[in-house]
């Protein structure tokens, strides 16, 4: 599955640069990792986790759509 997902998006990367592909990935998986901890380990995340993740995502929707000319 996860091979085939990989080609499909390696093959669709041509247009966006690998700095912003390489942003979103580092943003999703802080996200997921948070989740990880909260539902599966068991470990509530505090406001400093909350504010940091707000803050990765927040850097990586600019990082993604700032408009460049």
């Amino acid at each position: 599955m996860w091979k085939t997902f990989s080609n499909i998006l390696e093959k669709n990367i041509q247009l966006i640069l690998h700095s912003y592909l390489y942003a979103a990935y580092g943003g999703v998986f802080v996200i997921l990792s948070l989740l990880w901890g909260w539902k599966i380990d068991r470990i509530p995340p505090d406001l400093p986790d909350i504010i940091g993740c707000f803050l990765v995502t927040l850097g990586v929707v600019i990082m993604m759509y700032y408009p460049r000319g």
